[in-house]
């Protein structure tokens, strides 16, 4: 009948846990001569507020930083965001800009490892602390272009995992 009925209910954590995700995305293509942008996310999954720091390692003789859209602390190849009070089921995201080096050449990969700080949480939950994203240079965007952010194969191991597509 098209009612709607708001609902309130209340959830009681069971336990103290600790647990943050933190990918890269691109935002647009790595072409040469141009800027590439890219977007962080930091999710908190767990039930605590969590605080602590996200870092972004890339070359610094392939990229350089040219600004982000969050207060970073620049450092030659690494960028660094602290974060506070990042509350439960929170999802946080930022843009970076960097510019290709005028060294870059087509089909090189560009290198980013994005960590953020398992500060608290168990051994088992730090499997998404840190993320590994590796873009091909191109020289034209290609549209409907969808590929595998963790790469074109895996290992077996890696059966049953998250898997991000770009």
């Amino acid at each position: 009948n098209n009612n709607v009925y708001p609902q309130n209910f209340f959830i009681t954590p069971v336990g103290t846990h600790y647990d943050v995700e933190v990918m890269i995305v691109p935002k647009s293509f790595s072409l040469l001569g141009l800027t590439a942008s890219y977007e962080v996310m930091i999710k908190n999954k767990g039930n605590q507020p969590h605080i602590g720091q996200v870092q972004i390692a890339y070359n610094n003789l392939q990229l350089d930083f040219i600004n982000a859209s969050v207060p970073l602390t620049s450092s030659v190849g690494l960028l660094t965001y602290p974060y506070n009070d990042l509350l439960p089921f929170e999802t946080r995201t930022f843009k970076v800009n960097l510019s290709l080096s005028p060294s870059v050449l087509l089909n090189d990969t560009l290198q980013f490892s994005v960590t953020a700080d398992p500060n608290g949480e168990e051994p088992t939950t730090q499997d998404d602390n840190a993320f590994v994203y590796k873009q091909r240079v191109t020289n034209n965007s290609i549209a409907n272009t969808i590929s595998c952010m963790e790469g074109a194969s895996l290992p077996t191991s890696e059966i049953g995992k998250y898997l991000h597509y770009d």
